[in-house]
């Protein structure tokens, strides 16, 4: 079975030496690397162009670079097309991958008689100097026992793109993407749940990635406060573009689970339009327009003491 290894990078020089060193270790064979650089202009590209060619192991290493930056999610999207293999391995480029991760996903893959859309596993927290600060793992408290609703609403939250195995037809199997900010784990998350059920998505306990936190981070209240309304707008694409995804696939779902999913999604979308406004907007006007969606809907008491600091306070 092909697997491809896919690592997802922008301007990452400062990193992508290790993290494509630690795809080249891989026991996994035959195992296709191919790197998908989004455009980068710090040196990333030659520091890749570089490593390839010095490189004479065992694997397939192959290297795409964006004529124009795309997004995240769209760079995602052009490497699934190119990639060979049916399950793609998922990568950053600042993070680490353990030698055995490709191999440990192809085993519970095969497991799952190769129908898991997803496996996911859990992943050791370091900061920018490599130094572990904590721990991650399988967010739900048992495997498969949550509702469609309860993932599709993120509760608990859908882990991590960068700790998962996907297969390839999450990408090929839907139409292109047409929001270009949507975040990439919700979107194959809902994608996942809308083709299966709670049994699409499976983990491993092992700890198989190093995840680098801290880059970009900020104590500066203006700048946490676009950081957050910029979240919530790309987990609002990624419901708009999940809307796009049930269309088309109208006539494959089971209809009344079709209906519950289209209700759920534009529940899901007025929500975060209306969490999104209300820390983005500057004037008080929309903010408590926001506001007020948030209240006929139930919603306020979700996290009411923040909602009020946002309505009270403009966005600088």
């Amino acid at each position: 079975m092909l697997l491809t290894y896919v690592i997802l990078t922008y301007n990452q020089k400062e990193y992508i030496r290790a993290a494509l060193a630690s795809a080249l270790a891989q026991t996994y064979a035959p195992l296709e690397i191919l790197v998908a650089d989004d455009g980068s202009q710090d040196g990333t590209w030659e520091a890749l162009q570089e490593m390839a060619a010095a490189y004479r192991g065992p694997h397939t290493l192959r290297l795409h670079r964006n004529e124009r930056n795309l997004g995240i999610i769209r760079n995602l999207e052009a490497a699934f097309s190119l990639a060979s293999g049916d399950l793609i391995v998922k990568a950053d480029g600042d993070d680490l991958s353990a030698p055995t991760r490709a191999a440990r996903l192809a085993e519970a893959w095969e497991a799952s008689g190769r129908q898991a859309s997803i496996i996911a596993h859990g992943t050791t927290l370091i900061d920018t100097d490599g130094k572990v600060i904590g721990h991650r793992g399988w967010p739900f408290k048992r495997e498969n026992t949550l509702s469609d609703h309860d993932i599709l609403w993120g509760k608990p939250r859908h882990y991590q793109a960068n700790s998962c195995a996907y297969r390839r037809s999450l990408f090929t199997d839907f139409p292109p993407v047409q929001f270009a900010g949507a975040v990439d784990d919700l979107l194959l998350t809902l994608r996942a749940i809308a083709l299966g059920d709670g049994a699409a998505i499976h983990h491993l306990p092992d700890e198989l990635t190093l995840y680098r936190m801290g880059s970009g981070r900020t104590n500066d209240y203006s700048q946490r406060r676009r950081t957050v309304c910029r979240t919530y707008n790309m987990i609002l694409n990624a419901f708009r573009q999940f809307e796009v995804d049930l269309a088309h696939l109208e006539g494959r779902m089971e209809a009344a689970r079709h209906r519950d999913f289209v209700r759920w999604t534009r529940e899901a979308i007025s929500f975060y339009e209306a969490v999104a406004g209300l820390y983005g907007a500057t004037a008080l006007k929309d903010r408590l327009r926001h506001f007020r969606r948030l209240g006929a809907r139930g919603l306020l008491s979700l996290r009411l003491p923040l909602y009020l600091k946002m309505l009270l306070t403009a966005p600088r």
